[in-house]
């Protein structure tokens, strides 16, 4: 029986945001989680529930790398074994199964990489690691951040649709005279949906390469003269109705960028600014959505990589629900 594409690892969060002796609450895929970092600076991952009473962890402190549950000072370490309870006499043992579930854990690329499943292996899979050859000492890296409460299934196809660009992004990324018959050509493999898009523009035709890489990554390449820009964007599923955009932005062959003041909060101004304008339309998509209206209806050939999106995703969601389905407990 074949793995379901969610068994995956997911970048949660750019490592610089991941301070020591603080506790971060968040959700992955509805199931609440933690991370900190133990007394060696290393991340940790682990279920946002304690073993004793089942409250969250995300309360407690960070006590020398240990983490404490705030309601009867229990301890857990970095495997989430408990490994003190103030209440008991040094002469008692700790129950053998209090513990909390702990999540494999990865740092790699200034991301927190956490993986979701059975079948993990020791470093994230090759189809993620492939995002990043385009970085060289001549490139410019920035990075952003944003949480959003709309299904994280409607921004991916935000992302592989370039059509809006010139009407949603008008003033930003396009301009509405900019618009043009879009046609996509779709290359399908294992592991990567992708497609040229190729935009029939006045002067040139212009095309563009856009990628996604299941179960939560789209990127894609602008290319102008001899510079450009890869987009990585990784739309992370927090809940049904939450998600986490973390985007990376690398520009090709412009390492002075870096020494403009104040670079970094105007990308940071300009990415919400974008962010904001697509929220507007996906917000009042779903509404609708949950009205009972379609995601889809009346398709064209420029919706052709976004609609191929959605069929991978529903027949992966029919294969096996990817949604955390509760707190299992043992009784015996």
């Amino acid at each position: 029986m074949r793995r379901s594409a969610f068994e995956s690892w997911y970048p949660i969060v750019f490592s610089k945001d991941i301070k020591p002796n603080k506790i971060y609450p968040f959700s992955l895929l509805g199931e609440p989680l933690v991370i900190y970092r133990d007394k060696n600076n290393k991340v940790v991952c682990l279920q946002d529930k304690c073993a004793h009473r089942s409250t969250p962890l995300s309360l407690g402190r960070i006590n020398k790398g240990i983490i404490e549950c705030k309601y009867h000072g229990w301890q857990f370490n970095n495997i989430g074994s408990c490994i003190k309870i103030p209440a008991l006499k040094k002469d008692e043992k700790l129950p053998p199964k209090a513990c909390v579930p702990c999540k494999k854990v990865i740092e790699k690329h200034n991301l927190v990489w956490v993986y979701i499943g059975e079948h993990s292996s020791n470093s994230i899979d090759t189809k993620f690691e492939n995002q990043f050859n385009c970085a060289n000492d001549k490139s410019t890296r920035f990075d952003f951040t944003i949480d959003l409460d709309i299904p994280y299934e409607l921004m991916i196809e935000n992302l592989l649709d370039p059509s809006h660009l010139p009407f949603t992004h008008h003033g930003t990324l396009s301009k509405r005279k900019k618009a043009a018959p879009i046609s996509f050509e779709i290359k399908k493999s294992k592991e990567i949906i992708s497609g040229v898009a190729t935009g029939f523009e006045k002067k040139a035709d212009k095309k563009t390469s856009f990628y996604f890489v299941p179960p939560h990554t789209v990127y894609f390449d602008v290319e102008f003269s001899n510079k450009g820009m890869r987009q990585i964007h990784y739309c992370i599923p927090l809940t049904s109705k939450k998600m986490r955009l973390n985007t990376i932005f690398y520009y090709k062959n412009m390492p002075w960028l870096k020494f403009i003041p104040f670079i970094n909060a105007i990308q940071k101004r300009m990415s919400r600014k974008i962010v904001v304008q697509d929220i507007a339309m996906l917000t009042g998509q779903d509404n609708n959505i949950n009205l009972g209206a379609k995601p889809w209806d009346q398709a064209i050939n420029a919706d052709k990589l976004a609609l191929n999106y959605r069929r991978w995703l529903e027949q992966e969601i029919k294969f096996k629900s990817p949604w955390f389905k509760g707190f299992i407990t043992d009784v015996s």
